[in-house]
């Protein structure tokens, strides 16, 4: 058995991950096995897959897609419903927390939502969910982040000097990091006691 691996340079490249899909199919595998980063993005090249008789195996992130042969994963809506159990016994049931999504759009990322907010809903009344945030889907976080920086550096800047043109800004939204987001979301909710990532 010959294993060929390729996957986009990012986790959450749905567009990239199309085409390595369309490229792999291409070469007429025997089988694929896929991770999918988006539930409804590769519909058609599972149609082609399926008129070649290529079988697909989803691993982890499944979709709907009715010919995927076997789906291989967690079961997302316990994990994260064991998860939510454990953090709420953490912070004696009662609380705001803060979701940290790893994407917007996969199968897993989905049902794992529903996971914790079907079992804060039934067991956990005292717990409330703050806000969700999707690590895929940041860059409106980054940008306000930046703007806040570039304001306070225009505050100091003397009286005598002009202020930089809004397009060669000081701070750019992708020179925010992650671990500056976190900060920020977390400065916007100082009453969280928790965090299910």
């Amino acid at each position: 058995v010959t294993v060929s691996f390729n996957g986009p340079a990012k986790k959450d490249s749905v567009d990239q991950q199309v085409n390595l899909l369309d490229e792999e199919l291409a070469l007429y595998p025997t089988a694929v096995g896929i991770a999918i980063v988006d539930s409804n993005a590769c519909e058609v090249q599972f149609d082609l897959a399926i008129e070649n008789n290529i079988p697909i195996i989803a691993f982890e992130s499944g979709s709907e897609y009715e010919g995927i042969e076997a789906m291989i994963s967690i079961n997302n809506i316990e994990a994260a419903q064991t998860a939510t159990n454990k953090l709420c016994d953490t912070i004696d049931d009662k609380g705001e927390i803060l979701l940290l999504v790893h994407d917007s759009t996969s199968t897993s990322s989905l049902e794992r939502i529903q996971g914790i907010t079907e079992t804060i809903e039934t067991n956990h009344p005292d717990v409330t969910i703050g806000g969700i945030y999707y690590l895929d889907d940041l860059d409106e976080t980054k940008q306000t982040i930046a703007d806040t920086k570039n304001e306070e550096l225009e505050a100091n800047i003397p009286a005598d000097v002009d202020p930089p043109e809004e397009d060669s800004k000081l701070v750019q939204a992708d020179d925010i990091t992650d671990e500056e987001v976190l900060v920020y979301l977390l400065e916007q909710h100082p009453k969280a006691v928790g965090c299910i990532c």
